[in-house]
């Protein structure tokens, strides 16, 4: 998937700023240091149980390997709060766009979860966008893999 990615960097597709490294670290330093304000504190205390319930409906997707963009959010397992909120925004961003795709139980979450997720993209609206296209990017590579594999192979 990063050769994939790198080729949609490389044609111009994405802005490739929005992918850079430095461009993440100042969207991830400004949730930062926002993580104590109201809104960041509120959705802090349902941080837990919305990344629970989301990470299911992406594992019960047919595409569970995108869970793992999610635990690459993850900081650790005892991690809480406002440390989730970069996890919760990348399993957000993933159900919105199975969602996009027809997928049902995305769908439904995705209409459940809105009013938590807008807040967030208010919060931390370039983390939320960076979040978006590397969930898009997930899943365009995951249908060229699909699209690519001889009749009858698993990818």
């Amino acid at each position: 998937m990063v050769e994939h990615r790198e080729s949609v960097i490389a044609a111009n597709v994405v802005p490739q700023a929005l992918l850079d490294p430095d461009t993440r670290l100042v969207a991830a330093r400004r949730l930062f240091d926002s993580r104590r304000s109201t809104m960041a504190m509120s959705l802090a205390r349902q941080a837990a149980d919305l990344l629970a319930h989301v990470r299911r409906v992406i594992e019960r997707s047919g595409l569970p390997e995108l869970a793992e963009q999610v635990d690459r959010r993850t900081p650790d397992p005892t991690a809480a709060g406002w440390q989730l909120l970069p996890a919760a925004s990348a399993a957000m961003a993933l159900a919105a766009r199975l969602a996009a795709r027809g997928d049902e139980g995305a769908t439904a979450a995705e209409r459940s979860m809105r009013t938590w997720w807008l807040p967030l993209a208010a919060l931390a609206p370039e983390l939320t966008g960076i979040d978006l296209v590397v969930a898009e990017l997930l899943l365009s590579a995951r249908t060229l893999e699909l699209s690519a594999a001889p009749p009858g192979e698993d990818v």
